[in-house]
């Protein structure tokens, strides 16, 4: 698809926000858009929604017990990969941040390499996309030139995408990280709301139980509160209370969303109401 025109700009962000609504829709998807999606997500977050199919990859390294090596190291190896797309995007958007670009691909690429120290060796292709990006950032200095240029970063990225194995030892023994979410009720809780003072703190009683999770796991638990209003408490807004685990990134902090079930994608959370009280 050739984005020449506003008019092939428009239909792809449709194509897009669709896929960010109704996933299958990714999978008919050819490459050329996907590369799109992610040049647009960098430029215009506002206008592309993100595609939970495309980001699900990062959380899929937490959400599960019991991966295999083989498989742990895939999962680290494809959200390395992911990471260093951002950065290409970036690079290629921003040139002028090239110094800071080069201190984030050192930052994804140590901690991918610290993963792998945990949980398993790196397949000889990751290797050897570590070894040649780093080879000329070795060479960089601040008041070098742009050695690792834009069009030798995607070519080594192009040439270097990961791919699954032909097969993974005890598949069987994955386990899915969930929780049962049992108060609040969530059929009473979106029809009754919760009053509260504005200003003062207001508790809701959160009860839920946790299966095959670690102790770091327990550590990292938090709950995530999203409030979403059209109107300055007009009426009762939507809560979203999702029960989350931290990763432990140095690029950022991400919330990995528990499973609501052994055999669902979807997250452990529940939707409640809530609205404020006028001050007597």
């Amino acid at each position: 698809m050739a984005l020449y025109s506003s008019k092939n700009i428009a239909k792809l962000i449709l194509v897009l926000n669709a896929a960010a609504n109704y996933e299958p829709i990714v999978s008919l998807l050819p490459e050329c858009v996907l590369k799109h999606y992610r040049f647009l997500r960098a430029a215009a977050p506002d206008l592309v929604a993100p595609i939970k199919e495309l980001v699900r990859i990062r959380c899929a390294e937490h959400q599960f017990a019991g991966l295999p090596p083989e498989m742990a190291s895939f999962l680290i190896e494809a959200g390395m990969f992911l990471s260093l797309l951002e950065q290409l995007v970036e690079m290629t958007l921003t040139p002028e941040r090239y110094a800071q670009i080069v201190i984030n691909i050192r930052a994804v690429i140590e901690e991918a390499e610290s993963r792998w120290a945990v949980s398993g060796e790196p397949c000889e292709q990751a290797v050897a996309l570590i070894s040649a990006i780093l080879d000329p950032l070795e060479r960089f200095t601040g008041e070098a030139k742009k050695i690792l240029s834009v069009g030798t970063f995607g070519h080594l990225l192009v040439t270097h995408a990961p791919f699954l194995p032909s097969s993974f030892p005890d598949v069987g023994k994955i386990r899915s990280k969930w929780a049962q979410i049992s108060e609040p009720n969530r059929d009473v809780a979106i029809e009754k709301p919760i009053c509260f003072v504005a200003g003062l703190p207001c508790a809701v009683k959160f009860v839920a139980s946790l299966h095959n999770l670690s102790e770091s796991d327990l550590r990292n638990l938090r709950v995530q509160v999203l409030i979403s209003s059209s109107e300055a408490w007009s009426d009762a807004a939507d809560v979203t209370l999702t029960l989350v685990l931290l990763s432990d990134s140095s690029q950022k902090a991400v919330s990995v969303p528990l499973l609501d079930s052994p055999s669902s994608a979807q997250p452990a959370s529940v939707r409640l109401r809530a609205h404020p009280m006028t001050r007597t």
